[in-house]
């Protein structure tokens, strides 16, 4: 399971600081890097190469005096996990008293959160740690994160106008910075050329209104059965935590306030909103129903060249380069009659409060989140979506930025925002109690006014783990 669908399975796995206890399967862990390792998809060579290209500069804070230890929790896939050791060993070299052990949950939010919700439930986290927007505030909430705005305003050459503002929100409480963000992506886009060629219709461009999207759904959506095309990929659901920015908010509806303590979807300008959205499936089927859905295997209709456009975070561009067999772009995120948002989410690293090297913790944190960290992990791999600024000419110049990367940067830094991403505590109580519902709208035995009043009925008590924090 990719980080783009955690809140479905967090929905079922609900974080709890002293509940999990299942371990992760696919877990792992490497004791102190002390040899270059090297993969087909990374070669040694290279790293080496790029790695000497950059200044790693150095921080304010002072090496330590004699070796020390620190571990390091990350959420990498095999393939990928091979570049971060690379990273590591490269920075033991630059840093001989400290000492890296990096341990890898696989890439699967879920097994991450098991993992880790059980270790703080015993007081043992590591001393630097992955952390996603759904779940971070519940550590920080905890008390397991330190808060780094000591650290930030001593380092002189950090920079924090250099993050994508939109990339901090998530890991903020009463004023405090609790991690440092290395990727965030907005939602857009992506098309298949050749349905819409085949359709006669135009390729999406930045001055897309919600009717031009409207139209391309409707024109490209054809056929039947085994060889019906849609207009959209996925179905519209209250369990996409970014609804709000991307398909609401532009329409002049809401899902909940901006504090996620009331719930505005019974509001008759949210209800006119998301009929906005399901008449177009009620008027052709534009995205799967759940029956269409089964026959897919529960796949991406897009990846799968089924359909025209998705709309999903700019994360997912690795991916479809690596799966898709046809020719594909992205395009800005429309703008509605009311205004033009869409949602950026990512990930960031924090340094645990009960970390015995605050301080080594932080010259590595500083300098994997640095632009040349950025670079090296991120720009250079073809993962993309960098929260510093400084990190994105080293991508959009890569052969591995997709047809598009510029408007992905536009939005990040111009349109993007966190404001609607439901991402409180209560989130996965919420998505939970909002699902079954929604169900009974695509099945079509529920109006969408009714569902959005039930829905609000449902949610509503559910906030006040929100409040409390």
């Amino acid at each position: 399971m990719s980080r783009r669908t955690f809140l479905r399975a967090a929905g079922a796995t609900a974080f709890a600081a002293t509940g999990a206890s299942a371990l992760a399967a696919c877990s792992s862990s490497s004791p102190t890097t002390t040899s270059l390792v090297e993969s087909k998809l990374y070669p040694a060579a290279g790293a080496q190469k790029l790695n000497d290209s950059f200044d790693w500069g150095k921080s304010v804070v002072a090496d330590p005096k004699s070796s020390v230890t620190i571990t390091v929790a990350h959420s990498w896939s095999p393939a990928d996990f091979v570049r971060q050791q690379q990273f590591d060993y490269f920075f033991q070299k630059r840093h001989p008293n400290i000492k890296i052990v990096a341990e890898n949950a696989g890439d699967s939010s879920a097994d991450y959160l098991k993992k880790y919700s059980s270790q703080a439930a015993g007081g043992s986290l590591p001393d630097v740690m992955y952390n996603g927007f759904g779940f971070a505030q519940n550590f920080i909430g905890s008390g397991a994160f330190l808060a780094l705005n000591d650290y930030i305003s001593a380092e002189t050459s950090f920079n924090p106008s250099d993050f994508a503002d939109v990339s901090t929100g998530y890991y903020k409480r009463d004023g405090k910075q609790y991690s440092v963000p290395y990727d965030c992506g907005p939602v857009m886009i992506y098309y298949n050329k050749s349905i819409f060629s085949k359709a006669g219709v135009e390729l999406p461009t930045s001055k897309w209104k919600f009717d031009d999207l409207r139209n391309a759904v409707l024109a490209t959506t054809s056929g039947q059965g085994g060889s019906k095309t849609f207009g959209l990929s996925l179905p519209v659901t209250p369990a996409d935590t970014f609804w709000d920015p991307v398909r609401l908010s532009p329409l002049g509806g809401h899902y909940l306030s901006d504090d996620e303590s009331e719930v505005l979807l019974d509001k008759p300008e949210s209800i006119a909103a998301v009929e906005w959205w399901v008449d177009m499936y009620l008027q052709k089927g534009v995205f799967p129903s759940p029956s269409e859905l089964q026959g897919l295997s529960q796949a991406d209709a897009f990846t799968l060249g089924r359909a025209a456009m998705k709309v999903d975070g700019s994360w997912g561009a690795p991916s479809l380069r690596d799966q898709a067999n046809f020719e594909w772009g992205i395009a800005d995120w429309p703008a509605g009659p009311k205004g033009h948002s869409t949602a950026a989410v990512g990930s960031a690293y924090s340094i645990t409060t009960k970390s015995g090297n605050k301080d080594a913790a932080w010259i590595y944190l500083n300098e994997y989140l640095s632009t040349s960290g950025q670079v090296f992990m991120f720009a250079s791999t073809g993962k993309g979506n960098m929260t510093r600024k400084s990190a994105w000419p080293a991508y959009l110049k890569s052969e591995a930025a997709p047809e598009g990367a510029d408007a992905i940067y536009r939005a990040l830094n111009t349109y993007a925002t966190s404001k609607g991403v439901v991402f409180g505590p209560a989130t996965p109580q919420i998505t939970n109690a909002a699902t079954p519902i929604w169900d009974q709208v695509m099945g079509k035995s529920l109006g969408v006014p009714d569902a959005c009043k039930k829905i609000a009925e449902a949610i509503q008590p559910l906030l006040k783990k929100n409040v409390a924090g």
